[in-house]
């Protein structure tokens, strides 16, 4: 069976029955240690790795945040032992995004910077994408805003020039966030309205609860500015 027949069909189970197990899906696909080890040595991805790095955000998701950061690091400690630069490059970029989600702006820019020699060595342009975006974050919040919202633009267009969708909206944030640091409410505001279509269209939710915060915190700032403008115009 075709990697991507697997995916499609545990999609269609997970629809139907909401969750699943992984090893639910060993048993639906008959998805041995052999049959494992093939899909690596077929795709050069490591399903252990993709496993551990996505069990780490739903935990910190779910509150769960020393486990989180076990699963994170046991990610990368499986990455670093296998021979695939896939899942290696993957275990970095998800560490950064695990820092980020932290708001440890040097421990995301750190891993992001690991990961981008070697996305750009094998031709990973998702990850390059990924990674411009999050080490842009990270200098924007160490105060070098210009700097790291061209970034942020940069690997965003790079992350959709692939067709890739996944964390869209979260990447959006990302970039509003930053605008709004930068005292660039009206840019922001447009950045989240792209972000609310992206989450409407895909379905993707997680972060929908931090697109409204951030709505708010900008439309704030934008009424403020508009404010001090009225107020000057009045005192002349």
């Amino acid at each position: 069976m075709k990697f991507s027949d697997i995916i499609d069909q545990a999609s269609t189970l997970l629809q139907r029955k909401g969750r699943i197990t992984y090893r639910a899906l060993k048993r639906e696909f008959a998805l041995d240690d052999e049959a494992l080890a093939d899909l690596m040595a077929r795709y050069g991805v490591d399903p252990g790795v993709f496993s551990l790095t996505y069990t780490a955000l739903v935990l910190w998701h779910l509150g769960y945040l020393d486990q989180a950061r076990q699963k994170s690091e046991a990610a990368l400690t499986l990455a670093q032992e296998q021979s695939s630069p896939y899942s290696l490059a993957s275990a970095r970029f998800f560490a950064a995004t695990f820092h980020q989600l932290r708001r440890e702006r040097l421990l995301t820019q750190e891993w992001a910077e690991a990961g981008i020699p070697l996305a750009r060595e094998h031709g990973f342009p998702q990850w390059l994408g990924r990674g411009a975006i999050l080490q842009g974050w990270a200098r924007a919040e160490q105060g070098q805003s210009e700097e790291g919202m061209s970034q942020m633009r940069h690997g965003l267009a790079t992350y959709q020039a692939v067709g890739a969708g996944i964390c869209h909206s979260y990447y959006l944030v990302l970039l509003a966030e930053a605008y709004g640091k930068a005292e660039q409410a009206e840019e922001g505001l447009a950045t989240l309205a792209e972000a609310l279509t992206v989450v409407d269209t895909s379905g993707e939710r997680f972060c929908e609860a931090e697109l409204y915060r951030l709505k708010g915190e900008l439309t704030l700032q934008q009424l403020k500015i508009q404010n001090a403008k009225w107020l000057c115009c009045i005192n002349q």
